[in-house]
């Protein structure tokens, strides 16, 4: 089945925030300074990327794929041929495989148990339950956002899509805001939900 990650919180999906963290300051350091040109420098960052050692799984992502590092064109043809025979190949690449998904299932154990030691405990909500929506992300059209609500709402769940992701019934005066939300952006709710005297922007 297909995993959803709930908008504004990247900690959900690890490996696409560790691979961007990579790829921005690549970018960073080859665009000009009008950054119209970035999208050049994808393909040459992206092999960069794919021919480095990851420190997650001990091998390069090329290496994974094609069970053989990257050899540059005047190199393949300086270079002798390479006696390896295809069973080799096979049971090279086939080991390789069997070590990465060890090294990523105890990287997984590791991020889970450093997640865990932050996480704070907080009651499981239900369907039904009423909560108030922090505002950090949400487009208020007010002078100074510093001086507007922390919170909207309340708001009832309508939907329990994970443990940490819920969606929400939003009322239509919040337009086209995407309702699913990390629990980290909620707090439990009490009294009526009443509508606030607050533009919002369409997201």
């Amino acid at each position: 089945s297909q995993g959803l990650c709930s908008a504004y919180h990247p900690s959900t999906n690890g490996a696409a925030k560790r691979t961007n963290a990579m790829i921005e300051p690549y970018l960073r350091s080859y665009v000009s300074h009008q950054q119209i040109d970035w999208v050049d420098f994808i393909p040459f960052a992206e092999f960069a990327y794919n021919n480095i050692v990851h420190s997650s799984t001990g091998y390069s992502p090329f290496y994974i794929v094609h069970g053989m590092e990257f050899e540059p064109l005047p190199n393949l043809v300086s270079q002798k041929r390479d006696p390896t025979t295809v069973q080799e190949w096979a049971i090279n690449i086939k080991k390789c495989w069997d070590n990465v998904k060890t090294a990523l299932q105890e990287s997984i154990s590791k991020m889970k148990i450093q997640a865990d030691k932050k996480r704070k405990e907080s009651k499981p909500f239900q369907v039904g339950d009423t909560v108030y929506l922090s505002t950090k992300y949400i487009k208020l059209k007010l002078d100074s956002k510093k001086l507007g609500p922390k919170y909207l709402g309340p708001f009832e769940i309508e939907q329990i899509i994970n443990p940490v992701t819920v969606k929400l019934k939003l009322p239509a005066w919040l337009g086209r805001i995407h309702p699913v939300f990390h629990t980290n952006l909620l707090k439990e709710g009490v009294g009526n939900n009443e509508k606030p005297f607050i533009p919002v922007d369409d997201q």
